[in-house]
């Protein structure tokens, strides 16, 4: 059976673990949002957030906005943030998080965007949960604003314990990895990922999948396709997965990769995007 990108895969996934999670030595908390995309925290053994890799998409006036990036903890706010990094400020308090992040990043000939975020969490032994808010303005090279992105408050909630695993990818995304109570299969697999696309275009996701078959050794992966016809019936646009991990008692790794083909009715490709090979590593 191929894996699926469900939103109930997630719910699902998260309420299993839940039920079997005992405390574990790490500090990782692995889980997912109400967007459906996987968040990861990785907490210091003084209780703070070392860091928090995580993927969220905002409406904007114009069409949207993909995020995906580690934040990292910082002491204090930064005189210059330079572009493309995202210091987490803010302090666990009695076992709360609340707490702000500043980016900006690049977009080329358009100009920029300055990214603000609002954070709060909730940390329990074997679980935590929270909320998440970021605002974009895009700006033109001089600095004028151009069009505006929201995600309005959406919440979260992640695991700790033997049976997650949460990390990031070499394209600085987020990835959580969750097994069934008895580590036969893996229920949960959430990734973020881009690719530069032919002839001129970019692409950002967060997916879910599942149903890994998980061998004796910590050994999983499939490699399938999946075909989504376009609603004006003009083509299709077709995603071939590969997914291969090996996870042991606190730790796996593994790679992931995606390629996207645009055809049009007659079967001509009109456009195709390719992550190649993309690592990954996770801790539990």
């Amino acid at each position: 059976m191929h894996p699926v990108t469900r939103m109930v895969c997630v719910t699902i996934s998260i309420a299993v673990v839940l039920a079997s999670t005992g405390t574990a030595s790490a500090a990782v908390y692995a889980g997912a949002t109400r967007q459906a995309a996987p968040i990861a925290i990785t907490v210091a053994k003084g209780g703070q957030v070392k860091t928090i890799a995580i993927e969220w998409r905002a409406k904007c006036g114009q069409g949207s906005y993909p995020f995906g990036a580690v934040l990292t903890a910082a002491a204090k706010r930064p005189s210059f943030i330079p572009q493309g990094t995202n210091p987490l400020l803010g302090s666990v308090k009695r076992g709360r998080l609340n707490a702000t992040s500043l980016g900006a990043e690049s977009l080329g000939s358009i100009g920029s965007a300055a990214i603000s975020q609002k954070i709060t969490a909730k940390f329990k032994p074997k679980s935590a949960s929270g909320t998440w808010s970021a605002h974009v303005d895009i700006l033109d090279p001089e600095g004028n604003k151009l069009d505006t992105c929201d995600t309005g408050t959406f919440r979260w909630v992640a695991l700790h314990g033997p049976n997650a695993y949460g990390g990031s990818t070499t394209q600085g995304e987020p990835v959580v990895v969750l097994t069934d109570k008895d580590r036969s299969k893996v229920i949960y697999f959430g990734i973020g990922w881009h690719a530069s696309c032919t002839p001129d275009d970019y692409v950002q996701f967060a997916e879910d999948f599942g149903n890994f078959p998980l061998t004796g050794s910590g050994v999983f992966g499939e490699t399938w396709t999946m075909d989504y016809p376009f609603d004006d019936r003009s083509g299709k646009s077709s995603f071939t997965y590969t997914v291969s991990g090996s996870l042991k008692k606190g730790a796996g790794s593994g790679t992931f990769s995606a390629k996207t083909v645009q055809t049009d009715t007659a079967g001509a490709t009109t456009e195709t995007c390719d992550t190649n090979v993309v690592r990954w590593s996770v801790s539990g």
